[in-house]
């Protein structure tokens, strides 16, 4: 699965974004970020992430983040996503959400999702 970063989150150089994230979160921090891109780059779809047991608690959001995907990091910290297609390309007739037809995410922000 594909991983990009909104600008105002990253804009740097790809390559240089583990130096950003050291500097800006520790050591450990950049470490779990790492590993959370690793998780989203080596499966197919949002849905092998949001397996039970599957590291990083990744969940969707609600009310004000509705449609957003948080994954742990550090407590109380997580690291946000949304989807990078539209939504109709991935929302049932139900209006529930089919992890299995979103193939990229775009990180948005690192985030404190319960304050």
């Amino acid at each position: 699965m594909e991983v990009r970063f909104d600008k105002k989150f990253y804009n740097g150089e790809p390559d240089e974004f583990d130096d950003h994230c050291k500097a800006a979160f520790g050591k450990k921090m950049a470490r779990l970020i790492a590993r959370r891109l690793s998780h989203v780059k080596n499966v197919k779809s949002l849905a092998d992430l949001m397996m039970q047991g599957f590291p990083g608690r990744w969940h969707w959001l609600t009310g004000d983040r509705r449609h957003q995907i948080s994954a742990d990091l550090e407590h109380p910290r997580r690291l946000i996503f949304v989807p990078g297609h539209p939504q109709e390309d991935f929302k049932e007739e139900n209006g529930s959400l089919n992890g299995k037809k979103i193939t990229n995410l775009i990180a948005i922000e690192i985030a404190d999702t319960h304050s």
